[in-house]
């Protein structure tokens, strides 16, 4: 009996030594992912608030170095869980994190590569509008454009930022492109990259349907402007206010001259909904 209790009380001084040490080693593990999260997360978010680019608040009122601190500090506290259920030795919840491990270890790779090539695109991007806007108001694009008409015909008085805009835009989407191919998850890249391709290929159109409506415009205008010089020298204002048609307030030529100038935009729209592929439009 004695033989038995001295067993007995070995084999709990070993139990309870072994737990004591795996708790030690799991309250380790806990401070030391606890430490190496926090500074990870400080270090980020500090080396990423300093690219101006990206001193922006995202939806949730953070900044996006904290969002992405936030991120890699969650994390590294999974690969610490990881190892305090593996001191454990609970397998079975160790396998499905593992398998997420795994499947965010193989996705981030693609992502810091689909971002680091829309960072790029965005930089040449910005470059090229700053370049475009600064060369167009150097030679003073607004003005001119408000002389020969074009601000009255596009209802913008900013045709030097509208044109930088439209660059940059252009000079972006190939890039957008390239980083969801790079991002490698067919279900988001593929519909993304078409929408993407769609909005590329019709900037061309739009901008020729938008120089032919302001092409027709002008001279929808100046025909406007001969109808209103050269009828009332015919004595066609009088002729018309003597029967009593129109307010005696109202110029008859210049009635004629809003409808002119109206049906020929109209088929000048035509003309561009048929440039714009827009069949339903049109008809």
């Amino acid at each position: 009996m004695e033989i038995l209790n001295g067993f007995r009380y070995r084999f709990d001084s070993e139990l309870a030594m072994m737990w004591g040490q795996k708790i030690a080693i799991v309250a380790a593990i806990i401070v030391i992912t606890w430490f190496i999260a926090k500074m990870a997360k400080w270090a980020i978010a500090r080396l990423v608030n300093k690219v101006s680019l990206l001193q922006r608040v995202d939806g949730s009122g953070d900044s996006i170095g904290a969002s992405l601190g936030k991120f890699v500090s969650l994390l590294i506290w999974l690969f610490g869980i990881i190892a305090v259920l593996q001191q454990l030795n609970l397998t079975n919840v160790i396998e499905p994190l593992q398998t997420l491990l795994n499947n965010i270890a193989g996705t981030v790779p693609n992502i810091i590569g689909a971002g680091a090539i829309f960072f790029v695109g965005l930089i040449i991007a910005r470059i090229f509008k700053q370049l475009a806007e600064t060369a167009l108001k150097a030679v003073d694009l607004d003005r001119w454009a408000a002389k020969v008409g074009v601000s009255e015909a596009t209802g913008s008085s900013q045709l030097a930022s509208t044109v930088s805009t439209v660059l940059f835009a252009v000079t972006i989407i190939p890039f957008a492109i390239a980083a969801l191919q790079a991002l490698g998850i067919s279900a988001i890249s593929d519909p993304a990259s078409q929408m993407l391709r769609m909005i590329f290929e019709a900037i061309p159109l739009v901008l020729g349907a938008a120089i032919l409506l302001a092409i027709a415009f002008f001279i929808a205008r100046w025909i406007g402007g001969l109808i209103e010089t050269i009828l009332p020298n015919l004595g066609f204002d009088r002729a018309v206010q003597s029967i009593g048609l129109l307010p005696a307030t109202i110029a008859p030529s210049r009635v004629i001259a809003m409808v002119v100038i109206t049906a020929l935009m109209m088929f000048a729209g035509i003309a561009a909904t048929r440039m714009l592929n827009f069949p339903e439009l049109s008809a």
